[in-house]
């Protein structure tokens, strides 16, 4: 739960701060829903591959 929060929660302070733009269109559960799949994704991914630095590196 905290990836996907961090991660969303640092997408917000980019596009507040003029780093990015929120796609035309989009919502904010929009972008909560992308992130959200996205973290659970490679989650799932690395722990299906073992001796993977990049995910190592993410599990932690």
């Amino acid at each position: 739960m905290g990836k996907p929060i961090g991660i969303f929660l640092m997408t917000k302070l980019a596009i507040a701060s003029g780093i990015c733009s929120k796609p035309q269109g989009a919502s904010w559960r929009h972008i909560l829903d992308g992130t959200s799949f996205n973290a659970a994704s490679q989650q799932n991914g690395c722990l299906r591959i073992e001796n993977n630095s990049s995910c190592k590196a993410f599990m932690k």
